[in-house]
């Protein structure tokens, strides 16, 4: 302990050696901050840091994926229509596979704030070379 407090006591006195008396005092009220300060930043616990996250949360949009598909548009499909007439009134499909080139995929899925809203909706058509079946 003694040590620790001649120590102390070298280190004052090389401070106000070299800053002189006024400025000393600012340098021990800026070392002090700082080491309080970093003192300060690993005292959040689990329960501050989870409320810091709710309060502070990021912003997540609304993110709409793939084609959404109406009643209406899915009721103006008519057996016989051709592929261009389909792609008029669905858009283009999300997957159309090269191996099923008869097979058109359209899926729908919405998230709010990284949150799915509701089920992911699906609806296939069928062809027979270019109509629809």
């Amino acid at each position: 302990m003694q040590n620790c407090l001649q120590l102390f006591t070298r280190l004052l006195n090389s401070i106000f050696g070299v800053f002189g008396l006024a400025r000393s005092g600012l340098v021990i009220a800026t070392v002090s901050s700082v080491i309080i300060a970093t003192g300060c930043t690993s005292a959040v616990d689990e329960t501050q840091r989870a409320w810091m996250n709710k309060v502070f949360r990021p912003y997540v949009p609304d993110v709409v994926q793939g084609n959404f598909i109406s009643s209406e548009q899915y009721a103006k499909l008519q057996v016989g229509q051709s592929r261009e007439q389909v792609r008029q009134i669905l858009g283009t499909p999300l997957l159309a596979s090269y191996f099923h080139a008869n097979r058109w995929d359209y899926v729908f899925e919405f998230k709010r704030a990284g949150q799915v809203m509701g089920k992911e909706r699906r609806v296939t058509v069928f062809f027979e070379g270019d109509k629809l079946v």
